[in-house]
């Protein structure tokens, strides 16, 4: 794969949707009524550390100047309302007066566009910032809560935010409310407090705060598991110096067990918890399947090397919950970037969630997985999230029927944060296991679902903006239904996941077996690491690449689906939606992942590029791929590590999309892709002769392009005729486009390209490798 390096800059032109119809004299004294009642209203009943904030209603999503108008935006919300901070109420009304006696042009800065598309200013109610658990709770005035508040956050600098901040802390102390913690950002005011019942609605009226709920924690299941004993262990050799780091972000690890013992570099408790060891065994477990994946293939060993040397970073405590007194995002961070900064760890597990806060279409981002998607923005790491545990229905033993349809169809099978976030590779669970334990030699035992499928407690997407979430999945275990007593065993030590544990006494063993979605993340983080091992250099966005790209949909999970709706009128469209709302791109092909064969070659870049510009590669199809009997399929992978700000309708700040042609030079490309028209930029402009130079890709960029982490494919048909058509050479058109981000004009990325031909008789490594050094020795002579 070769890059060009050819960078072609798009010029913005006007926005030519058209304006509504209006009178200018009756909008505009419509207007100026509204923003004299609300300025009235806001000096009447200010508070302390209080700005002037409400919303404006638009009539289309045509941007607004509102650093022209003299206000300040802070937040995009659905149905095209924005909420902003007046900053200078002498520019508004002098701007919106003039309208009024029409004396703005339609070409000028603040012109008739900015008012004719405002419908109102209003106030927000205090209904508005209730998160969802604080929603449906009934409010007792006697009882103290403990509340996260998020505050609107503008562009300001720290020093000025931090200002505002104190003069809140101001207003707490008057609603006799106390503080516990805070987290200041640039975009992030996020504080904990202690709050009597009684002035609970006093806080929700300061127009400064924009969202309220219940804390966000950590909550998984601890069931009574049977424990499995085993009496001779193998003989663990410690991993090399130059071991790739995994930090376990979770309950703690035991450092004594005596598979984990040595291969624990460093161990750090946060939150202000006191001891950094596992209490509960969770923590352990995920460390066990990370060093060793399925334990049942090392247990039979006399030896067995760790891969990895790993960083123990406890923010749990002995009820697997985060401190009360301490904000979780900052627990997190601080976990995360300490980690980051001293043992400059890239890889790191979470297998932490709150079940509380199933996702739910056009809400806000959660701040659990915003910080993450900050993190790996700044730091460009790979984090690894489980997708959460659902508690599936009974349904009076009809479970074993009905699960998939709870799945896909019960809004609290939703992700749960962290899982949301959008930077992060997000795992669900499948089964490994589908015979239960018989405790008394009666078969009134039977598994919820058979190998292979979905278990029945994984949760689904998709994610934020409806981005493909999960990305993947792993085994995670499985339930079984006592079919006597229609109860539901989520424990069944035979459907479980195996793995290192606290030492239990009674049975003398190390090791016990848990479902959840906590055991397949860390699997995944397995694939991560050794990827790692194999590509030292690499950072987050070429370790989620090369693991996606091996990803496949062909799974039993995609067989299950269609057949089960197979007789309810689906269009393919809505099957192949259910099935990627639970699997996301599939199974990882763990065979192609650090390996490349005679039939299968991996290709890759890292680097980063300039904002609003086209990167072009060139792939090498050779003789072999058209001429061995058979088709070969380009799989092609983009991921990328955009800002965010949970405050946007578009979340990210920057947008990554690609495109592949064939048959075409590089120059035609070029006059394709890098075209100077804003609108235009992510349309197909190629003149319908030349349609059938642009690669048909499966999924569409429409399916993918939500996510930052984008896999599509391509058949290759081979034969002469495609071979004189289409050529030895195909384009893939990286492109990256701004929505509101204005920091650095760069933005990180990989790809990741394979070609994978269907004859594993074909030889295409040398071919390939071939063509690319030959590339490679010309541009070096050219520049010598």
């Amino acid at each position: 794969m070769i890059k060009e390096n050819i960078n072609f800059v798009r010029q913005g032109r006007q926005d030519r949707r058209p304006d509504r119809q209006i009178q200018p004299r009756i909008h505009g004294q419509k207007l100026q009524n509204s923003f004299h009642s609300k300025k009235e209203q806001y000096e009447a009943t200010k508070k302390i550390g209080e700005d002037f904030i409400f919303k404006i209603v638009r009539d289309n999503s045509k941007p607004i100047n509102f650093n022209k108008l003299g206000l300040s935006l802070l937040a995009e919300r659905p149905n095209n309302i924005s909420v902003v901070e007046v900053k200078d109420s002498y520019a508004l009304m002098s701007n919106l007066s003039d309208f009024t006696a029409e004396q703005i042009a339609k070409t000028k800065v603040v012109n008739y566009s900015q008012f004719a598309n405002i419908d109102e200013f209003i106030f927000q109610t205090p209904e508005e910032k209730m998160g969802p658990i604080l929603s449906n709770e009934s409010i007792n005035k006697e009882s103290v809560y403990t509340l996260d508040v998020q505050l609107y956050s503008s562009d300001e600098s720290l020093k000025d935010i931090h200002k505002k901040v104190s003069l809140f802390k101001d207003f707490l102390k008057s609603i006799q409310a106390t503080l516990l913690d805070d987290c200041i950002l640039q975009s992030l005011i996020l504080l904990k407090i202690k709050i009597k019942g009684s002035f609970i609605k006093d806080l929700l009226e300061h127009r400064n705060v924009y969202f309220v709920d219940m804390p966000q924690n950590s909550i998984y299941d601890m069931d009574n598991i049977n424990q499995l004993s085993f009496s001779e262990l193998p003989k663990v050799d410690l991993p090399s110096e130059d071991s790739p780091l995994i930090g376990v972000i979770d309950s703690g690890i035991i450092p004594t067990h005596p598979l984990l013992k040595g291969s624990i570099v460093a161990s750090e408790s946060f939150g202000g918890l006191k001891s950094p060891f596992d209490e509960q065994g969770h923590g352990t477990m995920v460390a066990g399947i990370i060093q060793f994946g399925d334990l049942n293939n090392v247990l039979g060993l006399e030896s067995v090397k760790l891969p990895f040397k790993l960083l123990n970073g406890r923010v749990t405590n002995q009820n697997n919950s985060f401190p009360d007194e301490k904000i979780l995002v900052n627990v997190i961070k601080e976990a995360i970037e300490e980690f980051i900064n001293e043992y400059q760890c890239d890889i790191f597990n979470l297998s932490l969630g709150d079940s509380r806060f199933p996702y739910e279409t056009d809400t806000k981002m959660d701040h659990w997985s915003y910080i993450l998607d900050q993190i790996v923005h700044e730091y460009n790491v790979a984090i690894i999230v489980s997708a959460g545990n659902y508690s599936p229905y009974h349904h009076n033993g009809q479970i074993l029927e009905r699960f998939y349809d709870d799945l896909l169809e019960d809004p609290m099978a939703a992700l749960i944060p962290p899982a949301l976030a959008v930077n992060c590779l997000t795992v669900g669970s499948k089964v490994k296991d589908d015979i239960p334990y018989q405790s008394d030699n009666k078969l009134q035992h039977i598994a919820v679902t058979g190998k292979e499928q979905a278990s029945p407690f994984t949760r689904v997407g998709y994610g934020y903006g409806n981005g493909i979430k999960p990305e993947t999945i792993a085994y995670g275990g499985n339930y079984s239904l006592n079919t006597g007593t229609k109860r539901l065993n989520t424990s069944d030590r035979n459907l479980g996941i195996l793995s290192t544990s606290l030492f239990n006494p009674t049975l003398g063993s190390w090791f016990e077996t848990r479902s959840g979605t906590s055991f397949s993340a860390p699997y995944i983080t397995r694939l991560i690491g050794l990827i790692k091992k194999r590509l030292p250099s690499a950072k987050g966005n070429l370790l989620r690449a090369v693991l996606v790209n091996t990803c496949n949909q062909e799974t039993e999970i995609k067989n299950y689906v269609q057949e089960r709706y197979k007789n309810k009128e689906l269009k393919p469209a809505q099957l192949k939606e259910k099935y990627t709302k639970i699997q996301g791109f599939g199974d990882v092909r763990e065979k192609f992942l650090i390996n490349s064969y005679d039939h299968y070659v991996t290709m890759y870049y890292e680097g980063e590029m300039e904002i609003n510009k086209v990167n072009i590669f060139e792939i090498p199809i050779t003789d072999e791929i058209y001429s061995k009997k058979g088709k070969a399929t380009l799989n092609i992978t983009l991921a990328y590590n955009p800002p965010c700000r949970d405050s946007r309708i578009d979340y990210t700040g920057v947008k990554m999309t690609y495109e592949l042609f064939r048959g075409l030079s590089l120059e035609e490309v070029t006059k394709y892709t890098c075209k100077p028209d804003d609108d235009e930029f992510e349309k197909d402009t190629l003149p319908k002769h030349l349609k059938k130079h642009k690669c048909k890709l499966t999924p569409s960029m429409q399916e993918i392009s939500r996510g930052t982490i984008l896999k599509s494919s391509h058949r290759i048909s081979s034969n002469a005729a495609s071979q004189q058509v289409y050529g030895d050479k195909y384009y893939l058109a990286v492109k990256c486009q701004e929505r509101w981000y204005s920091g650095p004009k760069h933005q990180p990325y990989a790809v990741v390209i394979s070609i994978e031909h269907d004859n594993e008789e074909a030889v295409l490594y040398e071919e390939v490798r071939g063509v690319l050094e030959a590339r490679n020795r010309t541009r070096v002579r050219q520049r010598s």
